[in-house]
């Protein structure tokens, strides 16, 4: 009977001991939760090799382990990485019709061999998808969820948001390259899915793979203000730890330098307690067209439009195709500028549930009036051209947001950049409204462009070579300036097609600074810079893009670029 009770008392104390996976599977982590890329016996990300698989012994091996270490409670958080051995040539996933059976591999039990599915936290296919990969990472999320039950979570490659067309339980990303605001933003479109999201922060040696050649100092520094974002967002962190000798991760636990060093400084930012990051608002810089009225709308069925807002209490928000859900309070605020004078702003929401709208012409005293579905908010615009906008509500469902500003346009074309606290100034052109087109002066012939949100590109001419080249005054309303840094993103390919896409700088719209394309390079970012002894308190900018193959092709574009950043002080 003592032995009874003695069995009895240890299985008790065991089962309190195990860990609860499918209680974990519904549960958005925080950022108490934190990890390791290609770990074994920690949170974190867990590659799983199926070829290693096939061999029976091997995968017995494999989950008896695995059980093992989630009931001692080392493998709470760990997302299975799948890399298959049955891959479509050139990419790291399988075709549709392998698919059930890759994973058979790793979920079937045979004589002998028994498979925990039940155990497992969440299954990545891969890493670093990107879009043609959806139909396949679709498959295999229906695959998955169907036969074993077990959530599937997706990886994008940088520098790609959430894809709506992407069925996901969680997601995984490693936007290594994104800092600051621009790396808030983007894990801000992974929190508003609603569902689990883990950063991948970079956490190996420095020039491993060309990031942070600027040594252990930048690591430190890149780290640092990434975990204080995760942490605003209330998200975990896994760490990518691994050195030069073939990716290993057991020399991050070596005692060789800098590995003692790096170990101590990452253990001290999990348990960092970092101050709130200090976030702007985008700039939503418009003119008022020869009509009198600039219109802006916006469907809220994608995550674009977080790169024109400041969000506060992102996690009480959530995107769907339908609209972007309140489920707590929460703001999503704009900051509109523009050189002309303006006379009225009319905001028009469609929605459902309760919801007020605040203008402001400071960003601090704002006057709100409670919204109506599809009801036209009227307010009186102040001298300056600059308003701020704040939609606010705890419960509601909105779908689109229709602004529409009346007001005098100026004679002149023109942008107007504003300068920071600091007397610096900062533009980023990202193409998605018509400000750049409503704002350039062109000769050349627009037809033979491909104008896209965020793209414009020029097809080439049958039979002969084509040209479009603009210029854009920019007017600086601040500081003057004597350095100006034009930085442009682009596509140019020179070797197939003849195309090159050329960017300068000038003082008085006719001498520009040119810079060309690397012909050697198809997708690169141009960069001019411009030096004045003279403080100047305008400055144009000079665009170009060529196509000499005479050879014309429906969607073939081969020179283009997608906006551009210009910095000046």
């Amino acid at each position: 009977m003592k032995k009874i009770l003695l069995f009895i008392t240890f299985c008790l104390i065991f089962s309190l001991k195990a860990v609860d996976i499918s209680a974990l599977r519904n549960v958005m982590p925080d950022n108490k939760v934190h990890g390791y890329y290609a770990w074994v016996d920690e949170n974190g990300i867990l590659k799983v090799n199926l070829k290693s698989l096939r061999d029976p012994e091997k995968k017995r091996i494999f989950w008896e382990n695995h059980k093992k270490e989630v009931n001692e409670g080392k493998r709470k958080y760990v997302i299975f990485e799948i890399i298959f051995d049955k891959k479509v040539k050139g990419r790291r996933l399988p075709a549709i019709e392998d698919v059930e059976e890759q994973f058979k591999v790793l979920f079937e039990s045979s004589p002998g061999v028994q498979t925990y599915p039940e155990l497992v936290y969440a299954v990545v296919a891969s890493e670093e998808n990107v879009g043609r990969d959806v139909p396949v990472l679709n498959h295999i999320y229906d695959t998955v969820k169907k036969k074993w039950n077990v959530p599937v979570f997706q990886w994008l490659s940088e520098p790609l948001p959430p894809d709506s067309r992407l069925k996901a339980d969680g997601w995984v990303y490693d936007a290594y390259g994104k800092k600051g605001e621009d790396f808030y933003r983007h894990t801000q479109k992974f929190v508003l899915t609603g569902t689990p999201v883990y950063p991948i922060i970079w956490a190996a040696e420095a020039g491993l793979d060309g990031y942070y050649k600027a040594g252990w100092n930048a690591i430190k520094k890149n780290a640092e203000e990434k975990f204080a974002i995760c942490q605003d967002l209330d998200l975990p962190v896994f760490l990518f730890a691994v050195c030069k000798k073939h990716g290993s991760v057991n020399c991050y636990r070596s005692n060789k330098a800098p590995f003692p060093e790096m170990r101590k400084f990452f253990d001290g930012l999990f348990s960092k307690k970092f101050a709130a990051p200090v976030l702007s608002y985008p700039e939503n810089i418009f003119i008022i067209p020869a009509d009198g009225v600039f219109k802006y709308f916006c469907k809220f069925d994608n995550s674009g439009f977080v790169d024109r807002v400041l969000i506060k209490n992102t996690r009480n928000l959530k995107l769907s195709n339908d609209g972007l859900k309140f489920k707590g309070a929460a703001t999503v605020g704009y900051r509109f500028d523009s050189p002309d004078k303006l006379k009225e702003i009319g905001v028009t929401l469609n929605f459902a549930g309760n919801i007020e709208v605040g203008i402001s012409f400071d960003g601090k005293k704002y006057q709100f009036k409670k919204a109506e579905n599809n009801r036209k908010l009227s307010f009186p615009a102040a001298k300056t051209g600059k308003f701020y906008m704040t939609i606010k509500s705890d419960n509601a469902d909105l779908k689109t947001l229709s602004l529409e500003v009346a007001g005098t346009p100026s004679a002149e074309k023109q942008l107007t950049v504003s300068a920071d606290s600091q007397g610096k100034y900062f533009y980023q052109e990202r193409l998605q409204q018509n400000l750049f087109l409503s704002t350039i002066n062109t000769t050349s012939d627009m037809k033979n462009l491909s104008i896209r949100p965020g793209n414009i590109s020029i097809f080439g001419k049958k039979g002969s070579s084509t040209t479009w080249e603009a210029s854009q005054k920019i007017v600086f309303n601040g500081t003057p300036v004597k350095n100006i840094i034009l930085q442009v993103p682009c596509h140019a390919n020179k070797s197939s097609w003849n195309a090159y896409v050329t960017f300068g700088i000038s003082a008085d719209g006719k001498n520009p600074v040119w810079k060309t394309s690397d012909h050697s390079k198809r997708n690169q970012t141009v960069t001019v810079e411009f030096s004045s002894e003279k403080p100047l308190s305008q400055c144009y900018l000079h665009f170009k893009l060529y196509n000499g193959s005479g050879v014309f092709r429906k969607n073939l574009a081969p020179a283009a670029f997608y906006g551009y950043n210009l910095n000046a002080e």
